[in-house]
């Protein structure tokens, strides 16, 4: 029995993009009957109630004597203390007890005995140009500086095996980082619906589109914790506008919709109704300054959903398909422009939106279906493990 470790930043329990890719990921090596222990930075609950309830081991980084856990200071402080530092020396010494060591997190600070080796395989879930820093703003030298003493920035380079989430990332990686040799790179598309449901849903697609009986004109179903999604800039833009505006989520940016008028804050959505929710919406929004392969924008166009998305990511130009499944937006958050978009967005006719609907399940039976996700691991998986 082959036996396998997958690295978290949470765990697969969690309901963040990255967490339920793992939980997809983890759900597909258990039918290769394979032994699973999952390597976690954080664990929402009792150790021994997680084990119970997810049938398989987890492992926390070593518990340290060191200051920095006897005061109270800012998380992501400590999330590079743990990253860095108490994690590495730890993974180095359990690698050589897997077959297969999957690394399914945003942070990628591993030391090179593990990034060389050819068990090794990390997942992309970060935009490739972000590896160049090119988001950071303000705070781009301190950010450079981090990355420097850490060796963050050069680790990405060095990974032996990388899994990207479409070519776009896959072909840009492969132009910035030209030390190519003897590695292994694959593409596997991130993917949240199988063809059965995604038939059925047509059917009831097609319905509401003849019966015009939507819910919701233009919403946003995601994270509103990070200035990262923009939603305070996201309210000005509504101001002026006579549309509105109908968001679910949480975090620290909920406040800033308690008064406008053109936003109708619902509070957060179970997952299990993301998708009813999303059918029942005309069009389907992120804001965000930077992205992996959303998962949002995955589930709306598995829900026959046009979407409006910035171009500030790569993989923004490939799911809205040349403005066949939605439209795409300026990278530059230019508040004017983006109001007229939006309104032009909220008159589209019905036909119009059918048409992107259309294209939008053309588009996810030809790249998104969870068969082809699950089929193109198993391949890596077989492929990784003979090596070994």
């Amino acid at each position: 029995m082959k036996k396998v470790l997958i690295i978290s930043g949470n765990n697969h329990m969690c309901t963040s993009g990255v967490d339920m890719y793992s939980k997809r990921l983890i759900s597909i090596l258990k039918k290769q009957n394979c032994h699973i222990d999952e390597y976690s930075f954080e664990i929402n609950m009792q150790k021994e109630d997680f084990e119970k309830k997810s049938d398989i081991k987890i492992i926390s980084p070593n518990k340290s004597k060191n200051f920095y856990n006897k005061i109270k200071i800012k998380w992501w402080i400590k999330n590079i203390y743990n990253v860095v530092y108490r994690s590495r020396k730890q993974l180095n010494n359990l690698i050589d007890n897997y077959d297969l060591v999957i690394d399914s997190t945003l942070m990628l600070v591993r030391s090179k005995k593990v990034m060389n080796s050819e068990k090794y395989l990390y997942i992309q879930h970060q935009n490739a140009d972000f590896f160049e820093m090119r988001r950071y703003g303000f705070f781009r030298l301190l950010a450079l500086f981090i990355l420097k003493i850490t060796g963050f920035k050069n680790n990405f380079k060095e990974a032996r095996n990388i899994v990207f989430f479409d070519e776009p990332n896959k072909e840009y990686f492969q132009r910035h980082f030209k030390n190519n040799e003897g590695k292994k790179y694959f593409t596997i598309m991130n993917s949240c619906i199988d063809r059965k449901t995604i038939e059925e849903n047509k059917i009831i697609k097609d319905q509401i589109y003849k019966e015009n009986k939507f819910s919701y004109n233009v919403i946003y179903v995601g994270r509103i914790t990070v200035e990262q999604k923009r939603m305070n800039d996201v309210k000005r833009v509504l101001k002026k506008t006579k549309n509105k505006l109908d968001v679910w989520g949480f975090g620290t940016y909920t406040k800033c919709f308690k008064k406008s008028h053109n936003v109708r804050y619902h509070g957060t959505l179970e997952h299990s109704k993301v998708i009813n929710t999303l059918m029942h919406s005309k069009i389907s929004s992120l804001w965000s300054d930077y992205e992996g392969f959303s998962t949002s924008m995955v589930e709306s166009i598995c829900s026959m959903t046009p979407i409006l998305v910035r171009n500030s990511h790569l993989s923004a130009v490939f799911l809205t398909n040349e403005n066949k499944n939605g439209i795409l937006l300026d990278n530059k958050f230019n508040l004017k422009e983006y109001r007229r978009v939006f309104d032009e967005m909220n008159e589209l006719s019905i036909e119009t939106l059918k048409e992107m609907s259309e294209n939008c399940y053309k588009f996810a039976i030809e790249n998104l279906l969870y068969e082809t996700f699950e089929k193109k691991w198993i391949d890596v998986y077989k492929e990784m493990t003979e090596l070994v």
